[in-house]
Formats: C-alpha cells, sequence, structure tokens
C-alpha cells in the first residue's frame, strides 16, 4: 500500500516539473563547459572574415555609449530561439562590460542551453576590447 502511494506520489510530482530547475541547472551547467572564451582581438579577426552574431549583454544606455560594431544589444536574462539565429550552428559571441561582469558568460549559456553549437564569451568585454584600441559603434 505505501509502495503505491509513493509511486502516485511521485507520478504526480513528476507530471507536474517537480525537480525541472534541478534538471534545468545540470544543463546549464553543462552548457557552460561547451561555451569558448575569446579576446577582442581574436574577435576582431573572427568578424572580418566570417559572419558572426554578437551580442551586447549590457544596459541599454552603456550600448548607446559604445559597443562593439555589429552588436545587438540582448538582456542575458531574455535569451530566448526567437532573439537568436535559427541555424544553431551558426557563431554567437556574447559579451557585457568587463571581466568582472557576469551577463554575457550566463547569456552564451543560456544559447547553448537552447542548442547552438558554435558559442563564444568575451570576458574582456567592451572595456577589454576598447582597451585594445578596436574600433566601437556609437
Amino acid at each position: 500500500m505505501h509502495s503505491t502511494i509513493l509511486i502516485v506520489c511521485f507520478a504526480f510530482l513528476h507530471h507536474f516539473g517537480y525537480g525541472q530547475s534541478e534538471q534545468d541547472a545540470v544543463a546549464f551547467g553543462m552548457a557552460a563547459q561547451l561555451v569558448r572564451d575569446i579576446t577582442p582581438e581574436q574577435l576582431e579577426v573572427m568578424r572580418n572574415e566570417q559572419v558572426v552574431y554578437i551580442f551586447d549583454c549590457n544596459e541599454a544606455d552603456q550600448h548607446g555609449w559604445s559597443h562593439v560594431p555589429g552588436s545587438v544589444l540582448l538582456v542575458y536574462d531574455e535569451v530566448t530561439e526567437d532573439k537568436l539565429p535559427s541555424d544553431k550552428t551558426a557563431i554567437l559571441v556574447f559579451y557585457c562590460y568587463s571581466p568582472e561582469c557576469p551577463a554575457g558568460a550566463m547569456a552564451a549559456k543560456a544559447a547553448v542551453a537552447l542548442g547552438h553549437s558554435n558559442v563564444y564569451s568575451m570576458p574582456a568585454g567592451i572595456v577589454g576590447w576598447e582597451d585594445a584600441g578596436l574600433p566601437t559603434g556609437p
């Protein structure tokens, strides 16, 4: 009798998503292993040689002052299928303000969790980009 009740309880909890956040956390952690770091200099070469989708995870006002040319503003916790290219093998690069800002890396992990396979994070951020003397967009 007790085992029947337990089975029913587990089935109920599974059906209504109990434990889903734990599964998501594991998937998100695994996604971190698939995100590759890229330097500003490497990104500059890459964006001049091939199609690269660059996402700025800074605040809108920061993006307005300075951003990597061609980058699109994308809030790190709003990474969804409709905001990313449909081609899951497209090159995606995410960045934030500086190495202390985790938003770019978090957005990159979210993209991997959505099935994208060619994902980079630029930890140096826009500060590192500017420090490297690379061109910025106004």
